[in-house]
C-alpha cells in the first residue's frame, strides 16, 4: 500500500469522561494539539480528516479554519461509528484512522505500518498480544461488516475481524502515548519538557 491511497482520519468525537474535558481542544503552549497533529500528518498524506460528532466544537477556532471536518454518521457509536462513518466518505481505498489523543503521531511507523498492507483490509500494529485498532488502516471493504455491526449494536471494533484480512505488525516498541487523564496529561508534558 501507499500512503497516497489513505486518507487520515483522526477520530475526535469521545465523550473524554476520565479526562474531565473534550480532549480534541486540548491545548499546549498554547496550541491545540489536535490542529498540530493534523498538519503533522499532511506530511505524509494527501488529505487529513478530523471526523466529530459536533462539527460545531470547532467553529471560530482559527487553528481549524483550514482542515477537513467530517460530522460523525453514526453519533453516539464510539469509536466504529467513525471509522465507518470515514470509509463511506473517503475517495481513497483506504483510511488512516488514529484516535485524538496521541499528541505524537511517529510517521516512520505509519509508513512502516502501510508497507506491510498490500494484500489486507486491516493493518494494525500488535504489541505484546495487543492489537491497537485507533492507529492503523481500513480498506473500504471492511465497511458492509462495520455497517452490519452497527446495525446489531456491536461496537467493538474487532468484534468481525475474523471475517477480514487482518495483517499484524509486531513491534516491541511503545509507539504513541494516549492522553486520557489529567495525571497522564501532566506526566506527557513534563517529558515534553525534558525533551
Amino acid at each position: 500500500m501507499e500512503i497516497k491511497e489513505a486518507t487520515a482520519v483522526i477520530l475526535c468525537g469521545g465523550k473524554s469522561r476520565r479526562m474531565g474535558f473534550n480532549k480534541a481542544l486540548l491545548t499546549i503552549d498554547g496550541q491545540f494539539v489536535l490542529a498540530k497533529s493534523a498538519q503533522h500528518l499532511q506530511q505524509l498524506f494527501p488529505k487529513v480528516v478530523l471526523m466529530t460528532d459536533q462539527a460545531g466544537h470547532f467553529a471560530g477556532q482559527a487553528a481549524f479554519r483550514e482542515l477537513v471536518i467530517w460530522e460523525d454518521r453514526y453519533p453516539a457509536c464510539g469509536p466504529l461509528g467513525g471509522i465507518a462513518s470515514a470509509l463511506e466518505q473517503i475517495t481513497t481505498p483506504y483510511a488512516f484512522v488514529m484516535a485524538c489523543d496521541m499528541p505524537e503521531q511517529p510517521l516512520a511507523a505509519i509508513s512502516a505500518l502501510a508497507a506491510q498492507g498490500s494484500q489486507s483490509q486491516v493493518v494494525l500494529y500488535q504489541r505484546e498480544g495487543r492489537l491497537e485498532p485507533l492507529f492503523g488502516f481500513y480498506h473500504q471493504s471492511c465497511l458492509p461488516i462495520f455497517q452490519k455491526q452497527l446495525h446489531q449494536g456491536q461496537r467493538r471494533i474487532k468484534q468481525q475481524f475474523s471475517q477480514l484480512q487482518v495483517a499484524k505488525v509486531a513491534t516491541e516498541e511503545l509507539l504513541f502515548t494516549n492522553v486520557n487523564t489529567p495525571e497522564e496529561l501532566s506526566h506527557w508534558q513534563k517529558a515534553e519538557g525534558m525533551g
